[in-house]
């Protein structure tokens, strides 16, 4: 049995796999699993736009990072919990996972996870 894909579909898939070439390199890894091509179709399509998720060995997202803010006393407790939510969002790919191990309720951990990535940039 063949399924019939409707015109808006395809448009609709035309619109992020173009986005998708012109913004992502080509061997872009997809940390978050199909979790997070899910959250990459939806924000293009939702708000024409997508940030891909940060490189932890690249970045100052890193175990390491904290580790040293930590000892260098250069964090706030807010700024403390964003950049450990970052971190476990990074590893898990998900708000749900991230928000079920620290315990947290998805939208904070989302937030949180957000704030510590957009002052990142």
């Amino acid at each position: 049995m063949r399924r019939v894909v409707s015109d808006d579909a395809e448009r609709t898939l035309a619109e992020v796999e173009e986005w998708v070439k012109a913004k992502l390199p080509a061997n872009y890894p997809w940390r978050g699993n199909y979790r997070e091509l899910e959250q990459c179709v939806r924000n293009i399509v939702i708000r024409r736009s997508y940030q891909p998720m940060a490189d932890p060995a690249k970045d100052h997202t890193s175990a390491a990072t904290l580790l040293q803010s930590i000892e260098n006393r250069s964090l706030a407790a807010d700024e403390l919990v964003s950049h450990y939510a970052a971190l476990v969002y990074l590893k898990t790919g998900s708000y749900e996972e991230t928000a079920r191990r620290l315990k947290l309720d998805r939208r904070t951990a989302k937030s949180k996870v957000e704030k510590f990535l957009s002052s990142a940039t």
